[in-house]
This record gives structure tokens, C-alpha cells and sequence, in this order.
């Protein structure tokens, strides 16, 4: 009975150590392993971004998306995203942090653009935020452009060559055909 109990004893203190081991490696492929900075940036919009999506620091993984919470600006709702940061990473104070995603499948991400300053941005402070530049807010961007060059431009084109259209057919009614009757009747008369 005794040999049982060390038996499972055992058992149990390898399944607990695979736990640990397998917790660990979690971690470290998370990347969430060692001290890291906050900071904080400012968006209107976040589609896309959530906890534990990737920060980027010049395409180099540098942190996650710790938190999103929204403040209210009189009429507008705007979103402090809070940003965990590799601990002593050196972030210039005219750095700009942009949500982007590299495809259309591709996941979102706050990628923080360098700035030239030679100050850094203290732990705690607001990094930039800058517009996002995806592929879907920028086919949206196109395609609210194009409704509008639709409606203030080509809409009034066309409508000015419709009318454009309709008098040379009215000219060709009312001056042509009766020249080229003439015209007939010339070319008759020369002929006899």
C-alpha cells in the first residue's frame, strides 16, 4: 500500500513539473517573459486591436496591447491604448504608433514608427498615435473618395455632355438636313 502511494506520489509530481514546464514555455512564446514600460497612445478608431495583440518597434517585436479603454470627449468617444513595452527600450519623443496589419488576413498591430529626436519618451508617457494605414481602411478611404468624386464631378459631366449631345442632335435636325438637301439639289443640278 505504501509503494501505491509513493507510486502516485511520483506520477503526480511529474505531471505538476510538466504543468510548470508547459506554463513557462507559454510564457516565453508569448513573449511575455521579463519586465516591461507602459505607455500609452490615443486612437478614434481600434478595429482590430485587443489584448495581447503585438507592438512593433520599427518591425521589431517589442510588447503587446495591455489594455483599451474608452474616454469620452464631449461628443466623440476616443480610445487610450495602453502599450507594455521591453523594459530600457529607448523610444524617441517624436516616435509615432500607427494600428496597422500587414495583409488582409494578418492580425493588427501597433507599430511604432522612430522618431529623429534625441530625447526619449519617459516610461508612462504617450507615444504618437498616427492614422492607421491597412489595406482595408485604405481601399474605404478610396472608395468614400470616389463617391464623392462621383457625385461632384463626374455626375455634373455627364449630365453637361448628355446636354451637350442633345443640341448637336437638335443642330443636325434643324441646320444639317436641310444643307445637305441643299446640297442634293446642287449636286443634281451640276450633274445635268
Amino acid at each position: 500500500m505504501t509503494g501505491n502511494r509513493s507510486q502516485l506520489a511520483l506520477v503526480g509530481a511529474f505531471v505538476l513539473a510538466l504543468l510548470v514546464s508547459l506554463v513557462f514555455v507559454l510564457a516565453l512564446l508569448a513573449g511575455r517573459t521579463g519586465e516591461t514600460d507602459r505607455y500609452h497612445t490615443v486612437y478614434s478608431n481600434v478595429a482590430g486591436l485587443k489584448f495581447g495583440s503585438q507592438v512593433l518597434y520599427e518591425g521589431y517585436p517589442v510588447g503587446q496591447v495591455e489594455r483599451i479603454e474608452p474616454i469620452q470627449e464631449g461628443n466623440r468617444t476616443r480610445f487610450r491604448v495602453e502599450l507594455s513595452i521591453t523594459r530600457g527600450w529607448k523610444i524617441p519623443e517624436d516616435s509615432l504608433a500607427r494600428p496597422t496589419s500587414s495583409g488582409v488576413l494578418a492580425p493588427q498591430t501597433v507599430s511604432i514608427t522612430a522618431g529623429r529626436s534625441e530625447q526619449v519618451l519617459a516610461p508612462g508617457a504617450m507615444i504618437r498615435p498616427a492614422q492607421g494605414a491597412d489595406l482595408l481602411s485604405t481601399l474605404s478611404s478610396a472608395a468614400g473618395s470616389f463617391d464623392e468624386l462621383t457625385d461632384t464631378g463626374l455626375l455634373p459631366l455627364m449630365e453637361n455632355l448628355n446636354r451637350q449631345v442633345t443640341r448637336f442632335g437638335e443642330l443636325l435636325d434643324t441646320q444639317v438636313q436641310p444643307l445637305t438637301r441643299d446640297a442634293g439639289v446642287i449636286v443634281a443640278a451640276t450633274a445635268e
